[in-house]
């Protein structure tokens, strides 16, 4: 695992970048080993201390203030964690993975193999762990330990259960999320939260510099924030008691939708208004609320605009209009526009097609528009002019 950091930038890398490679490389690394064997614990102590440390920008075992312990980390993203691995508990989990094999594939190699040295004649559920063994069956033994302590049986015909001795069933339902999380757990890094902690903080508020920077007064109660929630575009009108919290205030969205708050809108407008802060701490660059609104807007229109094309490209796969060629002797200049909004900009794109079909040019551009069908207006002007420059005489223009 270390060897895997070494090219790793974490002191650069945005924490949502670290919490995927934590998650898809780093956890990964012994999942053979801890597959057949229980690792030391002195091992899986390190491994989950390398995650921590590169989740919070440490160099490995140099210790310090970390906001939250690994278990909350490693607690299911349902119940307020991220889903880390926690290194001993995933252990266990894949050894009893492979004792389960041994119960319900009866008829596999590694059954056979081991049914020969230590459980001829019964379920390897009511094997007893015994001083001379080999350390694989030791750590399978571990994990029977754990599958009779948590199993129970659903009586079918009754045979195979000691209704005395077994447990038994009478028979009869990926940046803005980390963040979000991090204020949930009261872990970002306000000036009221470093207070103390860091050398040379003020606690009070960044942006306004007059109250406290909790994160309530910072996202909800500021003057700046309060002038982002309410200018256009996606104004939000916020009528808070200021003693509310920011996590029964989450809680209240989630649970009472509105239709004025869309809880991605809100999500944004407080990452947002977090990255502002921080751009005037550490680059000291301002910008001026409407700037900030428009800078949400385009943010949401990006995302948007992503999820909507995904969709139509679903929606089309199996029925992709087919092109149609033009008179002989006569060329076809096919054009489409992409419009998202007029506060940015539109784009263009044109090919040029022979009466056999055979690619004979092509352009594409941006401009201005007010609505989709200029966009669309403003294409076809520019495959009429783009014709007249190249000298193309003979030709038809065909939109979608």
């Amino acid at each position: 695992m270390e060897a895997k950091l070494k090219g790793w930038k974490e002191k650069v890398m945005p924490q949502s970048s670290r919490m995927v490679l934590i998650k898809v490389v780093l956890a990964n690394v012994p999942t053979f080993q801890m597959g057949c064997f229980i690792i030391p614990k002195t091992i899986t102590k390190k491994t989950n201390a390398i995650q921590r440390d590169f989740w919070w920008g440490k160099d490995t075992n140099s210790g310090g203030f970390y906001p939250k312990t690994l278990p909350s980390l490693c607690k299911p993203i349902h119940k307020g964690g991220l889903g880390f691995r926690y290194s001993h508990k995933f252990n266990l989990n894949m050894v009893d993975k492979l004792v389960w094999r041994l119960i319900k594939e009866k008829d596999s190699l590694s059954a056979k193999t081991l049914r020969n040295g230590y459980f001829k004649k019964k379920s390897p559920l009511k094997v007893k762990p015994s001083t001379r063994i080999s350390w694989i069956w030791k750590c399978i033994c571990e994990g029977l330990h754990l599958i009779r302590k948590y199993s129970i049986w659903e009586i079918g015909n009754g045979l195979s259960v000691n209704l005395w001795e077994d447990n038994w069933l009478p028979e009869v339902p990926q940046r803005a999320k980390v963040f979000t999380w991090k204020c949930l757990q009261n872990v970002t890094a306000t000036n009221v939260n470093l207070y103390g902690e860091v050398d040379d903080i003020h606690p009070n508020c960044t942006l306004c510099g007059e109250d406290l920077e909790t994160m309530e007064h910072l996202f909800f109660h500021c003057p700046y924030a309060r002038e982002v929630w309410e200018t256009a575009p996606n104004p939000i009108s916020l009528q808070l008691d200021p003693s509310t919290s920011m996590l029964n205030l989450y809680k209240d969205w989630i649970h009472n939708p509105r239709h004025e708050i869309s809880l991605e809108l809100a999500l944004t407008k407080m990452w947002m208004t977090w990255k502002e802060r921080c751009n005037r701490v550490f680059e000291s660059k301002n910008r001026s609320s409407t700037q900030l609104s428009q800078d949400i807007q385009r943010h949401l229109l990006f995302w948007t605009r992503k999820d909507t094309k995904q969709a139509k490209q679903r929606r089309h796969t199996s029925s992709r209009p087919i092109w149609m060629a033009p008179e002989t002797n006569t060329h076809k200049i096919n054009i489409d526009a992409s419009w998202d909004s007029a506060i940015t900009p539109s784009s263009f794109a044109l090919i040029l097609r022979d009466d056999v079909g055979i690619f004979e040019g092509g352009k594409a551009g941006s401009s201005f528009s007010t609505n989709p069908h200029e966009a669309e207006a403003v294409g076809v002007y520019q495959a009429a002019v783009w014709a007249k420059e190249n000298n193309i005489g003979n030709f038809s223009i065909e939109g979608d």
